[in-house]
């Protein structure tokens, strides 16, 4: 008996005014055809729709001549017996009803597809590390108007599976002003561990469908009227600083009609209604139920100050939980004071090379008691120029399943990226998390330097050529023993801390004593270098004082500790 691979459904999530679908979405109808590859043999399609590899593993690669796959009905859906496949190379399924313009994409909109797979055995490869810059997901083309106003051009946006278990992805795709925009491309694509075994495993297709969600907001520009200072900043949410009669969900931050490219950036500015002489902070809020969408090379920043001609407003962008989304296409660079401040909520790119960089001041902050987590399955990535940073606030957490990029461009050993991680943070680099130097790789100067004041750096999923990217640095030990200990709070009630700076990895031992002189305690600890907190609980012993004796091979320190 032959087990399954069951693609159940591709399905807008959102509502939507209009659905667009590839034709013979459903896969329903089937037809025997002459193979395009070798004409010698039939194979069996779904309509409207061609199955095939590649020799490079690319989607528009050669296709592999040698292979002509058919699929047969099972029931509600095309089944594919993947023993027809070459295991170590992607197959594709390729709609080909979209050669013309049947299918006009809608202006300054925002195009959502969902999909939900039930994979068995675990075969398909996740990840980005493939041809594509991905192994197992989308790619959608949007046919636009090249900028040469002749030509046409192609913008590729991709989705791969964020989790191999449960298989599920949600694909956003804004579109731009261009009024002769078309949908050209919709594939699927499907990759598999080397060598895997794939007899007996059949591939399901149900059904795919491209959909239309409701035309989002349109930012071109903020102004935050005077109202809206508290004394100290001025802070409104997103629909307070954009014309939104209907009160909205979605917000598109959208470019000017020059044409969007990397020399072409649009700017969008937040200004006070009314300025003043020296820089202020604004602070614009997404909730929760809100989701931020940005157009291709399209950046935020704070006005200029009044009378000024550099001096800027500091930006802040506050996410409260909300949804942030982005196409395959985005390079957005915060410069100066502007920063983004993640409360909850995830941001999530539709592609590898779809970055945020923050550079000269600029930063991304992990709000307090929030884990960010930065990316999905490889797609997206995080930039960090000369004076930008990652800043975390009390128990915060940032997981990267994306690239981190040091933007070495400018071969100066003075240019730094900077982060202190605290107590009670963290930095993880997840499952497809990456480090990269760009620039003068080989002989840049520009390295990750992380202030090791308490927290956890895990880039146990980085090669070592990328942990060398890394300098953790430590706050330097005294020389005194007794000097790099200190016991907090004290009195306490059922437990307090014990905080040691150490210069190596070491043991220690903690013994507790009562007045009697008795041992009541006895803990060993390992503590590595930088900044250790070991907790202890005293919830089972009796309110007095107590003796506390900390020892290892370089010392000895005694102190007098009250549970209270």
């Amino acid at each position: 008996m032959k087990s399954k691979l069951l693609l159940l459904s591709i399905f807008a999530f959102c509502s939507f005014l209009n659905a667009q679908t590839p034709a013979n979405g459903n896969f329903a109808f089937l037809e025997s055809i002459a193979c395009p590859f070798n004409e010698n043999e039939e194979v069996v399609w779904p309509e409207n729709w061609m199955i095939y590899q590649t020799t490079n593993g690319e989607w528009d690669g050669e296709i592999d001549s040698t292979r002509c796959i058919s699929v047969f009905d099972n029931g509600n859906c095309a089944g594919i017996e993947l023993e027809q496949i070459d295991p170590n190379l992607p197959i594709y399924i390729r709609s080909t009803s979209l050669s013309d313009n049947d299918f006009p994409l809608f202006t300054n909109s925002l195009y959502q597809v969902a999909s939900i797979f039930r994979i068995l055995n675990g075969v398909f490869q996740d990840g980005i590390d493939c041809p594509d810059g991905l192994c197992t997901g989308m790619i959608i083309g949007q046919d636009i108007p090249a900028e040469d106003g002749v030509n046409r051009d192609m913008r590729i946006y991709s989705q791969s599976i964020e989790d191999i278990q449960q298989c599920d992805m949600t694909f956003c795709m804004p579109t731009e002003y261009f009024e002769d925009a078309f949908l050209r491309e919709f594939i699927f694509k499907f990759s598999f561990p080397a060598n895997t075994d794939l007899s007996g495993q059949v591939l399901e297709l149900c059904s795919a469908y491209n959909s239309w969600a409701e035309s989002p907001n349109i930012v071109d520009g903020f102004t935050v009227p005077e109202i809206f200072f508290d004394g100290t900043s001025y802070t409104a949410n997103i629909s307070d600083l954009v014309f939104d009669p209907w009160g909205g969900e979605q917000y598109m931050i959208a470019h000017d009609e020059t044409y969007p490219s990397a020399d072409n950036i649009t700017l969008i500015e937040a200004n006070l209604e009314e300025n003043k002489p020296t820089p202020q902070v604004i602070n614009m809020t997404i909730d929760e139920y809100q989701n931020l969408y940005f157009q291709p090379f399209t950046e935020v920043r704070g006005g200029l100050v009044e009378g000024s001609d550099s001096l800027r407003h500091t930006f802040n962008i506050i996410n409260n939980s909300g949804e942030w989304c982005f196409g395959g296409i985005v390079d957005i660079v915060f410069t100066g004071e502007t920063h983004i401040i993640s409360k909850g909520g995830s941001f999530e790119f539709a592609g590898r090379s779809s970055c945020f960089a923050f550079h000269e001041g600029a930063s991304l902050v992990i709000g307090e008691n929030t884990t960010l987590h930065y990316a999905s399955s490889g797609n997206g990535a995080l930039g960090l120029l000369d004076g930008g940073t990652i800043e975390f606030e009390p128990n915060s957490h940032l997981v990267m399943d994306g690239r981190m990029v040091l933007w070495d461009l400018y071969r100066n050993p003075n240019h730094r990226v900077d982060i202190h991680l605290p107590k009670g943070c963290s930095l993880t680099f997840d499952k497809h998390g990456a480090l990269d130097r760009i620039g003068y790789t080989e002989t840049g100067f520009m390295k990750l330097n992380v202030y090791m004041d308490g927290g956890i750096l895990n880039d146990n999923n980085l090669s070592d050529k990328e942990k060398a990217l890394i300098n953790r640095i430590y706050p330097p030990a005294n020389n005194n023993f007794s000097d790099n200990i200190k016991v907090f709070p004290n009195p306490f009630e059922q437990q307090t801390e014990i905080e040691y700076l150490s210069d190596q990895e070491e043991n220690i031992q903690v013994e507790l004593i009562n007045l009697s002189g008795q041992r009541v305690h006895l803990l060993e600890y390992n503590a590595f270098k930088g900044l250790n907190y070991f907790p202890l609980d005293m919830s089972n012993q009796a309110i007095g004082t107590y003796i506390i004796r900390i020892q290892s091979d370089k010392g000895s320190y005694v102190q007098k500790i009250v549970k209270s």
